[in-house]
């Protein structure tokens, strides 16, 4: 059985703490695959050009 957990923790030490406490502690976890995925709002590639 596969789950999928989406949360937001404040820093890596808090989820990987809840990770391992709460989450690993379960009698039926064997064992956690955890993928980190970041987001950028915005990107900008452009520099401006003075000309003159």
């Amino acid at each position: 059985m596969h789950i999928i957990l989406l949360d937001a923790m404040p820093d890596m030490v808090s989820y990987n703490n809840f990770l391992r406490d709460n989450i690993g502690a379960m009698a039926y976890v064997g064992n956690i695959q955890s993928f980190l995925v970041l987001n950028q709002s915005k990107a900008g590639t452009a520099y401006a050009l003075e000309l003159g």
